[in-house]
């Protein structure tokens, strides 16, 4: 009779806790995936950090900026990226709560990096047709949003989007010449100027 008594509670308790357990797993699996993923990230870039060390703390003069980065992530990097754009946003939230502000937190400039990175890779993917397509036509997303958000970067990379037909928009040349100006005139960038001068020159779009 005992026995058969807890039987009857098991029998209760256990399905509802099973989901449970089981939601909890399956949430713990996913973020030890996650950063699986990014320490293997941080791994392979190791070499390139300790090289980026060597050279700001030489007396080299520092390269131009540009809107492209040597190197694109591939897809396992994106998507620790994507990890690391989220825990981001997540603390920014944090200090904003932490300092008891009355308002939202503001954008943060290396949340947008993170953002500008994922975009770059999504545009270097090279899967088939239909799916090369929908990552180019997110990448061309992410640097419209990131521009309008005043990153010179992503302004610059979008006014050549507009400028080629990438990402998902059409070729707009007068549209191009007001990103590079502004990328180039408000935020010196260096490849903007650069483009912005090719377009004086060819007179695209130039009012």
């Amino acid at each position: 009779m005992v026995l058969n008594f807890y039987s009857k509670i098991f029998m209760r308790v256990t399905p509802s806790a099973l989901i449970w357990r089981t939601a909890e797993c399956e949430n713990e699996k996913k973020e030890s995936e996650e950063f699986r993923i990014a320490l293997n990230t941080s791994k392979r870039k190791k070499t390139q950090f300790a090289h980026k060390w060597e050279y700001h703390s030489s007396n080299a003069l520092p390269t131009p900026s540009k809107s492209w980065p040597d190197m694109q992530p591939d897809l396992e990097e994106i998507t620790s990226l994507e990890a690391e754009w989220r825990n981001c946003q997540r603390e920014s939230y944090a200090r904003a709560f932490a300092n008891e502000s009355n308002q939202l937190p503001g954008v943060s400039p290396c949340c947008d990096d993170i953002l500008f990175t994922i975009a770059t890779g999504l545009f270097a993917q090279e899967q088939g047709d239909s799916q090369r397509l929908a990552y180019k036509k997110k990448a061309g997303i992410i640097l419209r949003v990131l521009a309008h958000r005043g990153h010179s970067d992503a302004m610059c990379s979008y006014g050549i989007c507009l400028m080629e037909g990438r990402g998902g928009v059409s070729i707009n040349s007068k549209e191009v010449v007001q990103w590079l100006r502004v990328a180039a005139d408000e935020h010196k960038h260096v490849q903007a100027t650069y483009e912005l001068g090719g377009a004086y020159y060819l007179g695209d779009g130039v009012v």
